[in-house]
């Protein structure tokens, strides 16, 4: 025997949703940039999951339409239906690629003149306020627009040198892999920011200012994103330990080279006594203790510097 009635089911067949619209698909960050976001677009109504894999996989984070992530790797992301709970057939790749943007080399260094005692420099940029009006021929600026504070000292700039291009007999020069200008502080402390390139490189480190010897690193460094060199604790840091120690151990860089040509010797005492005569004042490179003035007292920085022959140290 048969029910007098029949009971009415009835099926209905809801739509998958199409899979999210990533608006990046790939994404690249730098490393001071994270954590990054990865974004997805849907229509009202359906929600974002985001999964390890294409299918299957981990669930990293649900109903969200970003994800953000400090980890490379391609992120898979799948649209559900908040009504039906209906599933995109397929998910959506968004990729995220980490690199290295810049590069940080965190410096201490001292200049012989511009020491004064207990880790401490004058602050001719501060103190002058660039004023260089008086300087023959006038000087650059060597920080345009900026206004310096009491514990700016001095513009300095950084060469990365490839030690592969080193040569012993001094025939061709030294390939320099990066250059930047930093501005040195009274208490030694400076930051150079170089491009992401030189990250995973081996360079050795050289440093130039207006009126000191050019001074390299003891050895060649490996450069990672942030990275440190203390030349002020010991001259060993410096090649060949071409340093002056201008308090019990403190090291400095070598004043007295006005000419920049790696030596202090008499070709630059002209230069000296030039500005010493014509009573020169300001940002002046002859101004070799820091004091915004050319006169008798920067004299016995060259002189002792001189007579003992100083000049830059480096490989080639």
């Amino acid at each position: 025997c048969r029910s007098i009635s029949r009971t009415a089911s009835t099926l209905t067949v809801n739509p998958n949703p199409a899979a999210p619209i990533t608006l990046t698909p790939n994404l690249t960050a730098c490393t001071n940039q994270l954590p990054a976001t990865l974004i997805d677009s849907v229509p009202p109504g359906i929600l974002i999951d985001w999964f390890s894999d294409a299918t299957g996989g981990t669930l990293l984070i649900a109903n969200s339409a970003i994800y953000q992530t400090s980890i490379a790797g391609t992120y898979w992301n799948e649209a559900v239906d908040s009504v039906t709970g209906c599933r995109s057939i397929t998910r959506t790749p968004s990729t995220l690629t980490i690199q290295t943007c810049s590069v940080i080399l965190n410096a201490n260094l001292f200049i012989d003149g511009y020491y004064k005692s207990g880790g401490m420099m004058r602050t001719p940029l501060y103190s002058s306020q660039y004023n260089a009006l008086n300087a023959i021929p006038p000087l650059p600026d060597p920080f345009p627009g900026v206004t310096f504070g009491p514990n700016d000292c001095d513009s300095i700039r950084f060469d990365l040198i490839d030690p592969a291009s080193l040569d012993s007999n001094q025939t061709t020069p030294p390939t320099i892999v990066a250059t930047v200008k930093a501005l040195l502080h009274a208490n030694g402390s400076v930051t150079a920011i170089f491009p992401g390139s030189v990250n995973g490189k081996t360079l050795f480190i050289s440093v130039s200012h207006q009126n000191a010897v050019q001074t390299w690193s003891a050895k060649s460094v490996m450069f990672a994103s942030v990275n440190t060199y203390d030349f002020t604790n010991d001259s060993t840091k410096a090649f060949d330990g071409n340093e002056k120690e201008v308090e019990p151990g403190v090291w400095a860089f070598y004043s007295g080279d006005i000419n920049q040509d790696g030596n202090i010797d008499l070709s630059d005492f002209p230069f000296w006594d030039d500005d010493n005569t014509n009573f020169v004042f300001g940002y002046i490179p002859t101004d070799l203790n820091g004091d915004t003035n050319t006169d008798l007292s920067d004299f016995p920085f060259w002189d002792e510097n001189n007579t003992n022959f100083v000049y830059s140290h480096h490989p080639n």
